[in-house]
């Protein structure tokens, strides 16, 4: 989990989810912060099942992923 706290994270998860519980991301998600996690973010996707393939069509996800496309991070090596 350390080596994740630096990094920017969005997590996306359908609320309406039958596959995965929603809660397993808010798990993540509070654990992120508790570590000291700056840049992360839980979007729950109402209305959306586990398939949230929708998702990646956002426009503003994209101007989150270039918000942070060059700002200088490595690679974490697991």
């Amino acid at each position: 989990m350390k080596k994740l706290v630096p990094l920017p994270i969005r997590i996306v998860h359908g609320a309406q989810d039958n596959v995965v519980p929603s809660e397993r991301s808010e798990r993540i998600y509070k654990a992120l912060q508790a570590a000291g996690a700056h840049e992360v973010e839980l979007q729950m996707l109402p209305g959306k099942d586990h398939g949230i393939g929708s998702a990646l069509a956002d426009e503003e996800l994209y101007a989150w992923l270039l918000k942070h496309s060059h700002s200088g991070l490595k690679a974490v090596n697991p």
